[in-house]
C-alpha cells in the first residue's frame, strides 16, 4: 500500500473512533446569562471533541511529509475493514460541507448573512416592504453583527465539526444549542449599539412569518431557530445586561490550537514512523 493509502486508513480507523469517543462525553449545562458568555461556552463545545481528530491528522501528515511514496509500513486487513466503517461517515460530512458552500444565497426571503470568506448582508426586498424604517434598520444591525464575527464561515465549520460526530445525539444536542446562543449574541451586539429590542423582535417575527423553508447553506438567518423564537422574543423585550458585550480579548485559543497543530505535524515528521509501529496494527 502506498504512503497515502496507509495516511487515509490510519486517519479512519484512529481518528474516526478517537471522534466519535470524545463527541460522547457528556457536557453539563451552562448556567450563563450574558449572550456572548453563552455562545463562547458552546461553540467550544461544538469544537472540542474533534480537536483530538485534527491534531492526529497533522501527526499523520506530518509523517507523510517524510515518508517515501512507497512506505515500508504496512497495515493489517483488520485497520483496513476498520476503516471502512468509518469512511462513509466522514464522506458523508464531506459531502454535506461542499454542497454547502455549492448553495448560493443569492436571494432570501428576510434577511441573511452570507459569504465565507467576504461576508454580506442581504435584505430581501419583501421584508423591506413589510416593515418600518426601524425594524428594517434593527435587521440589518442584527446581521452587520454576523458579518463582523465572521458567523457564515463559524456556521460551516461547526456543522463540519458536528457531522464528523454523527450519529452522536449530544453532537446535535450542542450544535443547537450553540445555534440559539449565537443569536442572543448577535441580538445583545445590536441593541448595545444602539438598536431597540422591541424593533428586532419584530424584525424577527416579520423574517418568520416570509420565510417558509430557507436555504441550508453556512448563512446567518434572521429568526433562524424558530424553536427557541418564544425565549428569544423574551429576552430581546427585557432590559439590556450590563455586561452584554465581551471583554476585549486576543485570540489566545487560536494561537495554542495552531501551535498544536505545527507541534502535531513536527512530531510526525521526526518521530511518526516510531509512534506508528507503536500502534498493534502497524507493522514494517
Amino acid at each position: 500500500m502506498g504512503r497515502e493509502g496507509v495516511l487515509v486508513v490510519l486517519a479512519l480507523c484512529v481518528c474516526g473512533p478517537l471522534t466519535l469517543a470524545c463527541a460522547a462525553v457528556p457536557t453539563r449545562n451552562a448556567v450563563l446569562t450574558a449572550g456572548w458568555e453563552l455562545e463562547r461556552f458552546w461553540w467550544r463545545r461544538v469544537c472540542l471533541p474533534v480537536l483530538p481528530t485534527v491534531l492526529g491528522i497533522a501527526l499523520l501528515v506530518g509523517w507523510a511529509l517524510q515518508e517515501p511514496e512507497q512506505t515500508d509500513e504496512v497495515v493489517s486487513r483488520i485497520a483496513i475493514w476498520f476503516a471502512l466503517v468509518f469512511a462513509p461517515l466522514w464522506i458523508r460530512a464531506g459531502s454535506r460541507a461542499i454542497r454547502s458552500l455549492r448553495r448560493r444565497s443569492q436571494r432570501t426571503v428576510a434577511a441573511a448573512t452570507v459569504g465565507i470568506l467576504r461576508p454580506r448582508v442581504i435584505i430581501s426586498a419583501d421584508l423591506e416592504q413589510m416593515v418600518d424604517p426601524d425594524t428594517l434598520a434593527a435587521a440589518r444591525e442584527h446581521e452587520a453583527a454576523h458579518a463582523r464575527h465572521a458567523d457564515p464561515l463559524r456556521i460551516w465549520l461547526g456543522q463540519l465539526a458536528t457531522d464528523l460526530q454523527w450519529p452522536c445525539p449530544a453532537a446535535s444536542a450542542r450544535w443547537r444549542a450553540w445555534r440559539e446562543a449565537l443569536e442572543f449574541a448577535r441580538d445583545d451586539e445590536a441593541r448595545s449599539r444602539g438598536t431597540d429590542g422591541a424593533d428586532l423582535a419584530e424584525a424577527i417575527l416579520a423574517s418568520v412569518r416570509l420565510r417558509r423553508c430557507g436555504p441550508r447553506a453556512p448563512v446567518a438567518m434572521l429568526g433562524d431557530d424558530v424553536a427557541g423564537l418564544r425565549a428569544r422574543i423574551q429576552r430581546l423585550l427585557e432590559p439590556l445586561s450590563a455586561n452584554a458585550l465581551p471583554p476585549s480579548t486576543r485570540p489566545v485559543a487560536l494561537l495554542f490550537i495552531g501551535t498544536g497543530i505545527v507541534g502535531a505535524v513536527v512530531l510526525g515528521v521526526f518521530w511518526g514512523d516510531q509512534l506508528l509501529r507503536a500502534l498493534p496494527f502497524v507493522g514494517s
